[in-house]
């Protein structure tokens, strides 16, 4: 994850601003520092998203942290293995992907709705998308042990 945010946090320092278009985005991520071809700098977009490392509202892509507290070398290049999805979903990806089958959504309009939420009352992002669910009629008792357990787990790791 630390790697995925250097990525981030280079991106929007050489940017110079907090946002930037999804095709922005890509561009600089291929183009202009090199790292990855198109496809797969799509797909660092994608797996940003999922994380929650940034943020798309209205077709701009904002950091979900502060990108001035990340060092990152001059020399830094992400390894091809931040385009990977971790082997086990985190529970951010199985709320997002249980409110998307449920109601058939569109990926972008549900991240949109939970960073809307997030964004709103400043909780994390797990928090946001459960918000979103129950917003949306959906039965998301199944994952508050799970969540509470990852906050906590996140909580005790930045002590």
């Amino acid at each position: 994850m630390e790697e995925l945010k250097r990525a981030i946090a280079l991106l929007f320092k050489r940017k110079g601003g907090s946002q930037m278009t999804e095709k922005e985005f890509v561009f600089s991520a291929s183009m202009d520092l090199r790292w990855l071809p198109p496809k797969d700098s799509q797909k660092l977009l994608d797996v940003a998203l999922s994380r929650g490392v940034v943020t798309l509202e209205d077709g701009q892509v904002s950091p979900a942290f502060e990108i001035d507290g990340v060092e990152v070398p001059l020399d830094f290049s992400p390894n091809r293995s931040v385009l990977e999805m971790p082997a086990e979903e985190d529970m951010f990806s199985k709320i997002l992907n249980h409110i998307m089958t449920k109601l058939d959504m569109d990926k972008k309009d549900a991240i949109s709705r939970i960073n809307a939420i997030q964004e709103q009352m400043e909780v994390e992002i797990e928090v946001a998308a459960l918000l979103a669910g129950e917003e949306l009629d959906i039965d998301m008792s199944r994952f508050m042990k799970g969540v509470e357990k990852e906050i906590l787990n996140r909580i005790r790791a930045q002590a």
